[in-house]
């Protein structure tokens, strides 16, 4: 995938709303579900961070999602500022209050995900 020009990271909450697909430019919708949705995130949802974390935000990957042990699964770079095994997993708490879907992770907008998926 693409991103359209963006400055920083947490960027990509507000100006992304397609990916563009490398091999053929293809223009793909992307929901965005804040930190509290209905809707759990997704493996291979965009965890988007907002700018007060470092400075500039931070994007992880979600690798899964398991609702029972109530946590999520991470794959990231540069997190906290230190080098990150690319196996590297790193686990969020995920509660869920009112129907609604919270991860525990401090500056946390939310996460983006391709629209039909």
């Amino acid at each position: 995938m693409i991103f359209a020009e963006i400055d920083i990271a947490a960027d990509i909450w507000d100006k992304i709303t397609h990916y563009i697909r490398k091999n053929d430019g293809a223009r793909l919708p992307v929901d965005s579900y804040e930190n509290g949705a209905v809707s759990p995130p997704a493996k291979g949802d965009f965890l988007v961070y907002c700018q007060q974390f470092l400075g500039t935000g931070h994007v992880a990957i979600v690798t899964e999602v398991d609702i029972v042990n109530h946590y999520v699964g991470v794959c990231e770079q540069n997190y906290r500022n230190r080098f990150q095994r690319p196996d590297d997993i790193r686990s969020i708490p995920l509660i869920t209050h009112n129907n609604r879907f919270w991860l525990l992770d401090g500056y946390l907008i939310g996460w983006k995900r391709m629209a039909g998926y």
